[in-house]
């Protein structure tokens, strides 16, 4: 597999302190803003117009094809303040079959997954005949990223606006 581009940090378990020093240590003439994802609302896939902030209580099934599974995990029951009945990863970037939906779905349970999933799942989905129904509530982590102030109080929407400000006044 390739390793890290130059510009980009190796994922470790070092304090967020700890990985912003490393980063200025490695790129001392860029600006640098750390920034975090947070779980905001739950997309329905089978019912695209309906969005929520939390399943009620209701028991659900979470699994996902990414990177990190960890941190999809810790957020998504951080995000709705209770665990998943049972979490399911598979590697990166797996294209889902019929049998991993009917494995996924069980009964009584709302299934969960990232936003880079569902792609995939419907892709799976529009690919079986129009009568085909999934077999349960697919919702989908929708996400927003925040990025904090850095240390002399400038944020990153400051930042871009300087900076695209500067490239206008240059053409």
């Amino acid at each position: 597999t390739e390793g890290p581009r130059p510009d980009q940090l190796e994922p470790s378990n070092s304090s967020p302190e700890e990985l912003l020093a490393l980063a200025k240590a490695k790129l001392p003439a860029k600006p640098i803003f750390p920034f975090c994802f947070r779980n905001v609302a739950l997309q329905s896939l089978n019912n695209p117009t309906q969005q929520v902030t939390n399943l009620t209580g209701r028991p659900y099934n979470l699994f996902c094809g990414v990177g990190s599974p960890a941190s999809v995990l810790h957020s998504c029951q951080a995000f709705l303040g209770y665990p998943a009945q049972n979490f399911y990863s598979f590697p990166d970037h797996h294209n889902y079959t019929l049998p991993d939906l009917e494995r996924l779905c069980a009964p009584g349970l709302d299934l969960l997954c990232t936003e880079k999933d569902a792609v995939k799942l419907c892709k799976l989905i529009a690919s079986m005949p129009s009568e085909f129904t999934p077999g349960c509530s697919i919702w989908v982590l929708q996400l927003d990223v925040e990025f904090p102030a850095i240390a002399n109080g400038l944020t990153f929407a400051d930042w871009w606006e300087n900076s695209f400000a500067s490239i206008q006044d240059k053409l």
